[in-house]
Formats: C-alpha cells, sequence, structure tokens
C-alpha cells in the first residue's frame, strides 16, 4: 500500500509544478513581451495589440488592440479597467502619443474615461504609411509610463 500511496503524491506533486508553470509562463506565447524597470515604466512589444498594468488594488489595466489603418486614420480599440481608481482624472487626449519615424503625435479623438472601465477607439490621423509604432501613455497608476511597441 506505501508505493501506491508514494505514486499518487509523486503525479500530484507533478501536476501542481505544471500547473505552476503554464500560470507563470502564460505570457510566453501570446506575442507580446514585457519588461519593467525601476523608473515605474513598462514597455510591451506585440505585433497587433497588448495589455498593461492589472485590476488589483490601486492599479490600473489599460488593452489596446490594432483595429485598423485606413485613409490615414491608425484605430486602436482601447479598454480601461480598475476596481480602485477613478478614471475621470485622467484625459488621453493629454496624456497619450502616438510615435513613429521620430514624429510624436497625440490623439485625433480619444475615449473620455469613466468611472472604473471603459472601453472606445483612440484614432491617430497619420499621413504616411508606417509600420511600427509606440503608443505611450502617461500618469495612469501604477504604472507612470506604459509604452506599448506595436506593428501593423
Amino acid at each position: 500500500m506505501k508505493p501506491e500511496y508514494e505514486q499518487y503524491l509523486t503525479y500530484a506533486l507533478l501536476i501542481v509544478i505544471v500547473l505552476v508553470l503554464s500560470y507563470t509562463g502564460l505570457n510566453l506565447f501570446n506575442g507580446s513581451a514585457l519588461s519593467l524597470s525601476s523608473e515605474n515604466k513598462e514597455e510591451i512589444q506585440a505585433v497587433s495589440g497588448a495589455v498593461s498594468g492589472t485590476t488589483n488594488s490601486g492599479d490600473v489595466s489599460i488593452e489596446l488592440i490594432l483595429k485598423s489603418f485606413v485613409n490615414d486614420y491608425l484605430v486602436l480599440e482601447m479598454k480601461v479597467n480598475t476596481h480602485t481608481v477613478d478614471l475621470t482624472q485622467y484625459d488621453l487626449s493629454k496624456i497619450a502619443t502616438l510615435e513613429y519615424n521620430r514624429k510624436k503625435i497625440m490623439p485625433y479623438t480619444a475615449p473620455k474615461l469613466t468611472g472604473h472601465h471603459t472601453n472606445g477607439e483612440i484614432v491617430f490621423k497619420i499621413e504616411e504609411k508606417i509600420s511600427d509604432f509606440k503608443v505611450i501613455i502617461n500618469g495612469i497608476p501604477l504604472i507612470d509610463e506604459r509604452i506599448f511597441k506595436l506593428r501593423i
């Protein structure tokens, strides 16, 4: 009976190890790479979309998804969620910028952040073809500077 008990214990331990490794390695396969620095800055590289932050206490989750680039307008779907931060104090039209080919531009339109959950489109007017760009959002907790590096 003792060897059978040890066998079940070994299987249970292996299952726990696999679950922990799966949870910690989840972001390895979603097409994004994340780096944090001691300057409270988060930089994310992705092909068509990425998430920065969490909905933990005092933090805000921001998701950007490339929606379209048609007729000189780059459209990104934006989802902003939090459980504890009042979003109305942040104006995306003033704290978000698009950087490409050494140029920086402010949004053409941006969703008005309200309450704890906001969905909408942030639109940038671009008069040339681009493939790589950054969207930088400053000042929304807990990350002072969020850098989304995306590719069309």
